[in-house]
């Protein structure tokens, strides 16, 4: 079994070099990845809908959209519309983002050639994904709440009817609902792997870290100019961000500068 986790450990370093985020493409194709973000997914759609009522929502919604940018009283009226249907009601991302933390963890662990599961109990980290989900909650809901509102606008603004918004909403609902739902989930994954990984290099003396791209045409004008910068464990890259992913939809990953004097703590830090 060690020599099958040698072998493995061997060919995803060659991976990772060739610029893949080994440990981001297996969460993106795992069962779990995919679930929630079909969930989060449904979850918008499901919010847009239920705005997008041409009888009895809408013309109520439509009166209080004056002037070119919606009102405080069309944002007000969509949040209470909204918190009947909050998406916390419909997905745990506190339990999302704590597997993804446990990934992040492996994936250090593996990277390092450290032969342990990775377990996150660690209290501090666990608060910190809760309190942390309840803030993106917030944000994602506060989107939704904008976008319905600025559709709204702009179709009183061009003399739609109540039904043609209904359509409006429902059509470009879908579309962007499917977007947000694959950044989200993408961006919020590589976040937490890279906090936790980040965490098991410091805790098991790793000093130095490196910023690694994909290597290729994809990657972007905020990440291209750092690919190779090391700094210190515990510093921010030139960017300003300790961690990738530096941007919404950044496949970014972080190498661990393993030194030939390297040592193992006495307690191996596997997330407890």
């Amino acid at each position: 079994m060690l020599h099958l986790h040698n072998t493995r450990l061997q060919i995803e370093k060659f991976v990772y070099n060739k610029g893949t985020n080994v440990a981001l493409y297996n969460a993106e194709h795992s069962k779990r990845y995919k679930a929630f973000q079909e969930k989060i997914r449904r979850s918008m759609i499901s919010q847009i809908r239920k705005i997008a009522n041409y009888k009895e929502v809408l013309p109520l919604l439509m009166s209080l959209a004056k002037g070119r940018n919606p009102t405080v009283e069309l944002l007000s009226q969509i949040t209470v519309m909204i918190n009947k249907d909050k998406l916390s009601d419909k997905v745990d991302l506190k339990l999302y983002l704590e597997w993804a933390g446990n990934q992040g963890g492996q994936a250090g662990l593996d990277k390092l050639g450290i032969n342990a599961v990775f377990a996150l109990k660690d209290q501090r980290l666990i608060d910190y994904f809760d309190d942390y989900s309840k803030l993106l909650i917030d944000s994602v809901d506060d989107y939704t709440k904008e976008w319905i509102a600025a559709k709204i606008q702009e179709g009183k603004d061009t003399g739609l009817t109540p039904f043609e918004i209904q359509q409006l909403l429902e059509e470009d609902g879908d579309a962007i609902s499917a977007i947000r739902a694959e950044r989200i989930v993408l961006t919020e994954t590589n976040k937490e792997m890279s906090t936790i990984e980040l965490d098991a290099a410091r805790r098991n003396n790793i000093l130095e870290k490196i910023w690694r791209t994909s290597l290729d045409e994809r990657v972007c004008p905020i990440c291209a100019p750092i690919e190779g910068e090391k700094q210190a464990i515990n510093a921010n890259f030139s960017i300003g961000s300790d961690i990738p992913p530096a941007h919404v939809s950044c496949r970014c990953y972080m190498e661990e500068v393993i030194p030939q004097d390297w040592i193992l703590p006495d307690k191996i830090w596997v997330g407890q």
